[in-house]
């Protein structure tokens, strides 16, 4: 029951919007259930897998 959300710059966004892959600047793990954010990462192995 958690999501894994990407925050990404605004150029980030735009990318994203156009159809272009964007690595994310950070990670945040959210519960589906409660909608509560538990964890925050910047880990650039992580950001990595979410590209």
């Amino acid at each position: 029951m958690v999501s894994a959300e990407g925050v990404y710059t605004t150029s980030g966004y735009l990318r994203l919007f156009f159809g272009i892959s964007a690595r994310p600047i950070k990670v945040k793990y959210r519960c589906r259930r409660c909608n509560e954010v538990f964890s925050v990462t910047t880990d650039p192995a992580i950001l990595d897998l979410h590209y």
